[in-house]
């Protein structure tokens, strides 16, 4: 099972063998700090939103719904969608769905297990800056590892100089210098939820770097085998200390 750690899992109902998902678009505000609030925009209540788990081969339908003041719509970078779907056009370029609407992206899963990111493709820049994206994990349903965590790399801008900040609510900058707070899963250190694992059991950290900058990830006294990037597995494994993610892109580790 994938645990994304201080984040829920979108909710899936099964009806008529399809696999249902909401994801409701709306305006967020994030505690990452004790009383530190960050308002910016996110999907059912969460920054970054909730992660979505399916296997390949099922009938997926993802409703999207627009609580925020402008148009949206959803982009999940990296699947294999046809142009049209039962009349429905391809999730990447769908028409933006309109404040106070709905729209239903229905799609069979076709690629193999893998972890991906879904985003909004809308005005990305903006909309994505603003924390619009979340993990699409596509699980082979095996759970070779241990323990699987999806880890998602966030980084935010607000307007207040180091040593100004306290209690309260800030927005974020939808176009930034540079980020001045970085976030897994929602969270600045130290607040963030420790992964809990196994002594001398194996372990998978799926890195998803939702940001605009390079992150680069590890973690002290152990090698990281890296096994797959962008949903695809790896010919081979590679071995490293340290791996860099660039942005938009989702690295497997385990360890």
């Amino acid at each position: 099972m994938v645990v994304s750690p201080n984040l829920e899992s979108a909710e899936c109902v099964q009806r008529d063998g399809v696999k249902h998902f909401e994801l409701v678009a709306e305006p967020v505000n994030r505690e990452v700090l004790p009383e530190l609030f960050l308002s910016g925009y996110g999907y059912n209540g969460q920054l970054p939103g909730p992660t979505v788990v399916c296997r390949t081969g099922d009938c997926v339908n993802i409703k999207l719904i627009n609580r925020l003041n402008e148009p949206t719509s959803l982009n999940i970078n990296g699947l294999d969608l046809p142009n049209e779907l039962n009349g429905i056009p391809a999730v990447d370029s769908s028409p933006p769905v309109q404040s106070g609407e709905a729209f239903d992206y229905r799609f069979i899963v076709r690629n193999r297990p893998g972890t991906y990111i879904y985003t909004s493709g809308t005005c990305p820049s903006r909309q994505q800056t603003l924390g619009m994206a979340g993990a699409f994990i596509i699980d082979d349903g095996k759970g070779g590892c241990n323990r699987d965590f999806a880890l998602l790399l966030q980084e935010f801008s607000i307007d207040q100089r180091q040593g100004q900040l306290g209690q309260g609510t800030y927005s974020i900058a939808a176009q930034p210098a540079e980020g001045n707070f970085f976030c897994i899963n929602g969270g600045c250190f130290p607040e963030i939820e420790p992964i809990c694992v196994i002594p001398g059991g194996e372990v998978r950290l799926r890195l998803l770097n939702l940001s605009g900058c390079t992150q680069p990830m590890s973690l002290s006294g152990h090698t990281l085998k890296v096994i797959a990037k962008d949903g695809f597995r790896l010919p081979q494994p590679v071995y490293t200390n340290t791996v860099p993610v660039a942005p938009g892109e989702t690295v497997d580790v385990v360890f």
